[in-house]
């Protein structure tokens, strides 16, 4: 008897990958043949374990999953999904499902390709953004989308909140768009790169308070690099300190230590320390 299931591959990972493969899982018209993901390290925000789906499909861990082209090619898959996954894959990949490469991208598509995108946003105080599904093509977050979820921030929202909304909007697009994906034509959406705009990966130096900053703007930086990621650092009397959760006060007041918090005076306000350690 002939196997009429849609052969699928995945590659990616984190919080948001896992509820993917889950869902893959749970769809009876799909063999999920390989599941490509991250080599455990202590850097990466959101790790999650793949370990316990070992016995329900062949789980590979690499940084690089180009190096499997042979072993990808050999599966024939219908599809490749990918989420939780910032690493290039190379065009000849791309190239080899019958359907495509889908994936997914934490902004309103064309605008904030490129990397560290959900903190920029936090940082500029955007007050809401959106998850599109599109297809992956040689150029980086650039390929036709299928569809967009709209993502609100909210002021008090930090970025393990705004990370757990877009694992929310993940599963939203793959149950209203998934079989989708497997018709001979589907709706697709061309980007207009002439409205397209581009994020660089943050560094060091983009996790650095500047006290001169009104209280607004380094409110959001605290929240845009708070827990999972590296937390902004301030120096405070000649000692840096990691902060990961600050409120910002009407007025200023004179600066102070008490027992569980600490304030600050910035540009505009005073702001109030809640969450932080002393980098030694």
């Amino acid at each position: 008897m002939r196997n009429n299931k849609k052969k699928v591959i995945f590659i990616g990972g984190l919080s948001n990958g896992k509820k993917v493969v889950n869902f893959l899982l749970s769809q009876k018209d799909l063999n999920l043949d390989l599941v490509f993901t991250h080599l455990k390290k202590k850097n990466i925000p959101r790790y999650s374990s793949f370990s316990s789906l070992k016995k329900k499909t062949k789980i590979f861990k690499t940084d690089n999953v180009n190096d499997y082209y042979f072993k990808i090619k050999e599966s024939k898959p219908d599809i490749i999904i990918v989420a939780g996954w910032s690493n290039i894959i190379e065009e000849k990949i791309l190239e080899i499902p019958k359907f495509g490469v889908v994936g997914f991208h934490p902004s309103d598509l064309p605008k904030d390709r490129g990397r560290s995108v959900l903190a920029w946003q936090i940082e500029e105080g955007y007050k809401r953004t959106a998850l599109s599904m599109f297809y992956y093509t040689k150029k980086a977050d650039a390929g036709d989308i299928i569809g967009k979820q709209l993502i609100h921030i909210k002021k008090t929202d930090y970025i393990n909140d705004v990370l757990d909304k877009v694992d929310s909007a993940t599963i939203k697009l793959l149950n209203k768009y998934f079989k989708n994906l497997f018709m001979p034509y589907i709706k697709k959406i061309k980007q207009n790169n002439r409205k397209a705009s581009y994020r660089k990966l943050r560094t060091l130096k983009n996790q650095l308070i500047n006290w001169n900053d009104s209280g607004e703007k380094i409110i959001n930086k605290i929240r845009a690099i708070s827990k999972p990621y590296p937390g902004a650092i301030g120096l405070i009397n000649r000692k840096k300190f990691k902060i990961w959760q600050a409120k910002k006060l009407n007025r200023k007041i004179k600066g102070k230590y008490f027992k569980n918090f600490l304030i600050v005076n910035c540009k505009n306000c005073s702001i109030l320390l809640q969450k932080y350690e002393i980098i030694k």
